[in-house]
């Protein structure tokens, strides 16, 4: 028996690296989403195989599948597209000197820096002070929310709860108990209702509450 470590390429050319017994048995797993294929791949529309390498073991398999996954991206699409020389040239140490620095200037959450370094990154950020981390918040939620409002459906699940991770950080900024906002929901639920009727109101003689 042999075991094989692959990498796939998803619907968002992003890459997953997995490791396994029976390729054609797992691709059949992962495209089911069920609850044996990878959470991470279930995220996609569609994804595609695009590098494996064989091995005798599982412990090798499993050791050359971490080793994979500690790679960056750049190290990756070298990997994949068989260039020895970029795949020497992405090494981070080479990087360190020669990498673009890119400028986000936003609000992150408190483990992506921990998730840069993994990659051999650098990076540089700050602590923000009350108003301005108010500020940073509110203007967090705006852009997340805009991406909840184009995502397809496979997307979802991810912006909902990223939306609902700003709207608790925010609440809990302000010492406001999440389970006060969610009293607050439920009572103006009773009073105005929810969403389920699917009503889209064209035009009253009064003015139209939210």
């Amino acid at each position: 028996m042999s075991f094989s470590v692959y990498i796939l390429r998803t619907s968002a050319n992003t890459l997953y690296v997995g490791q396994t017994n029976n390729m054609e048995k797992r691709l059949k797993e992962h495209r089911s989403k069920s609850s044996r294929s990878a959470k991470y791949i279930r995220y996609f529309s569609s994804f595609s195989l695009i590098y494996s390498e064989k091995y005798p073991t599982r412990k090798k398999a499993m050791q050359r599948e971490a080793q994979l996954k500690r790679l960056s991206k750049l190290r990756k699409e070298a990997l994949i597209r068989g260039d020895k020389m970029a795949l020497k040239n992405y090494s981070p140490a080479r990087l360190v000197k020669m990498k673009k620095k890119y400028y986000h200037q936003k609000l992150i959450r408190d483990k992506i820096p921990e998730k840069i370094k993994s990659t051999g990154d650098d990076y540089k950020a700050r602590v923000l002070g009350k108003t301005e981390f108010e500020k940073e918040l509110k203007k967090k939620l705006v852009e997340e929310s805009k991406e909840l409002a184009q995502a397809p459906r496979e997307e979802l699940l991810n912006e909902l709860a990223d939306v609902l991770e700003l709207t608790k950080s925010i609440a809990s900024h302000y010492k406001i108990p999440f389970s006060k906002v969610e009293g607050f929901q439920e009572e103006k639920r009773k009073k105005r209702g929810g969403f389920k009727k699917k009503l889209f109101l064209v035009w009253s003689t009064g003015k139209a509450g939210k």
